[in-house]
């Protein structure tokens, strides 16, 4: 038996376990080494397990990841036919700052200046937008209160119970009125959330159609945005300066060599309101998200596979109005 062991000392361990009480086995450090190394296994297992699925479940269902077939778009491809040019666009951000939204399937269609892509948020954001916003709220409140009453922050966990009591009360009457006065809207519609996008020169986009899907944990848009001239003024046909054309800025295809010449918009930002609370000269719901930037490289776009038959099903058309004067 001593050959399947390295050394005699080892055999000699064996023996010794070999030869202890089921109670001395379960309380050993052999058993606990291998308890530490089956936890350890089950951790790696999990953490691998967890990014997997948030990798699997955090990509866009197909349904909200192809092009939008919009009546400006099929105009174009009907014009153009399979010569049409689309390019697609690596988003400069995937997931906001804040971690609240992401975007997915950037595509640029310059004969029918139409930028799409794909939007995704928590569902939770939605179901528990009132709870959120009313501890916002109850959080500026208490600041206010902390100023204009003279109560020190740090010294908040000594208050009296009568202290506390009346501390409480006066958020609580603060809060009320509040609300009465500037009350929390709720929308109704299971895709509260719009969005605007926004250039260097400080033009807003605000219209925009879109269809819209679920997936496990989170809500998905796909947006197109019409009006969007990337390559700025002194658009031409493509097959009128490029028969095949592959130049080393797509722009160039638009507008020729001279791109100082022309208003190319060289960044833009997506902004996410809830609809029942928009101004679009304030600060958003989340954080902006960079979705071009000129200095990326706009790649070919493979539409082969997405020929349209006719427009595409189920979109729907907003333009993003101020909620609030």
């Amino acid at each position: 038996m001593s050959e399947y062991y390295s050394n005699a000392e080892n055999y000699e361990e064996e023996l010794i376990y070999r030869d202890k009480s089921t109670i001395e086995k379960i309380f050993s450090m052999r058993t606990l080494k291998t308890i530490l190394k089956s936890i350890m296994w089950v951790l790696v297992v999990l953490v691998y397990g967890m990014i997997f699925f948030r990798l699997c479940t955090g990509k866009p269902p197909k349904s909200v990841s192809g092009i939008l077939w919009t009546e400006n778009v099929l105009e174009a491809y009907e014009e153009y036919g399979n010569n049409i040019l689309i390019y697609s666009h690596k988003p400069v951000e995937n997931i906001a700052e804040d971690g609240v939204s992401g975007i997915y399937d950037i595509v640029y269609i310059p004969a029918a200046k139409t930028l799409q892509m794909t939007v995704r948020y928590n569902k939770t954001l939605s179901e528990d937008y009132y709870e959120n916003e009313l501890q916002k709220r109850r959080d500026e409140i208490e600041d206010s209160v902390i100023k204009s009453e003279g109560y020190d922050r740090t010294q908040l966990s000594t208050l009296t119970d009568e202290q506390r009591q009346k501390y409480n009360a006066l958020i609580e009457e603060k809060l009320a009125a509040s609300l009465e006065e500037n009350p929390i809207e709720v929308s109704d519609s299971q895709y509260p959330f719009v969005f605007v996008l926004r250039d260097n020169y400080g033009k807003v986009y605000n219209t925009y159609e879109y269809i819209a899907d679920t997936k496990t944990l989170y809500y998905y848009q796909r947006l197109s945005f019409e009006g969007i001239d990337l390559f700025g003024d002194g658009q031409v046909s493509p097959e009128t300066l490029y028969p095949s054309p592959k130049p080393e800025n797509p722009a160039y295809i638009f507008k020729g060599p001279h791109a100082a010449e022309s208003n190319e918009i060289t960044y833009l930002y997506l902004d996410m309101y809830y609809e029942k609370d928009v101004d679009v000269y304030a600060e958003a719901f989340s954080y902006p998200l960079q979705v071009y930037v000129s200095e990326v490289e706009l790649e070919p776009y493979d539409f082969s596979k997405e020929l349209p038959a006719a427009l595409t099903e189920g979109l729907n058309k907003i333009t993003v109005e101020n909620s609030k004067p």
